[in-house]
């Protein structure tokens, strides 16, 4: 039988009704209630049971069915009764892998406690000028060995902050590297998408033999009005 009575809060702890006044010697089992309603825990774990002052351990010294105690022993008249139901408990359960989104994290800096890293798209380029995708415009490492001077375009503006997800937000940040594996003379040329900017004192190409790394940075991320600025940082050879 479901519980009648005033539902418990969790966490809350009640004292059960005083039921000394059944106790004969004989008689085992008990209703219990409290404020005289029906009071069935979930588990008999949930109660605290003393008799004359001492704990009764649950499972052994008693059970529960419902809103009935059944002692292992029938308490003898005159024994004291005191009684009191813990509120249900309450799981904090771990999530499960991968369900945290980024609109249940707080915005702000943290420290955490060991070095965290984000995935790297490695894109080995054909010889040819090349459009990037969303992804492979993200945090990318872009190879290719050019036969002659070629362009590599990023995604659009829009599809970038897509690609960043629902947490991106004017000040999100994320790299493109290239990578020139020619052997000599022919260059790679950073071109902006649509939506996209190339900061004004960028270096854009990067020399055969050398890799340059791209950092870009959400400028306005509002629903067809995205706006990303790309800054060069400096060129290594490799």
């Amino acid at each position: 039988m479901a519980y009648l009575g005033r539902q418990l809060t969790r966490g809350e702890n009640r004292q059960i009704d005083d039921i000394a006044s059944g106790f004969n010697g004989s008689t085992t089992a008990f209703n219990l209630t409290v404020a005289g309603n029906p009071a069935a825990p979930s588990t008999a774990q949930q109660l605290f049971i003393a008799l004359n002052g001492a704990l009764k351990k649950a499972g052994t010294d008693f059970t529960v069915s419902g809103s009935q105690i059944t002692f292992t022993s029938a308490p003898a008249n005159g024994v004291t009764f005191m009684g009191l139901l813990q509120g249900d408990s309450v799981s904090f359960q771990e999530p499960s892998d991968g369900t945290v989104t980024s609109s249940k994290i707080a915005s702000g800096n943290f420290t955490f406690p060991s070095t965290s890293t984000s995935s790297l798209t490695l894109l080995a380029a054909s010889d040819g000028n090349t459009t990037l995708t969303a992804a492979q415009s993200v945090n990318s490492l872009v190879t290719m060995t050019p036969s002659t001077g070629r362009n590599v375009t990023t995604a659009t503006a829009a599809q970038i902050v897509t690609q960043l997800g629902t947490g991106a937000a004017v000040g999100t940040s994320f790299n493109i590297t290239l990578r020139n594996q020619a052997a000599s003379t022919h260059a790679l040329t950073l071109v902006a998408g649509t939506g996209v900017t190339l900061d004004s004192d960028n270096t854009n190409t990067v020399a055969a033999a050398k890799t340059r790394v791209f950092v870009g940075r959400v400028t306005n991320a509002g629903s067809s009005s995205e706006a990303i600025t790309i800054y060069s940082m400096g060129e290594g050879i490799h």
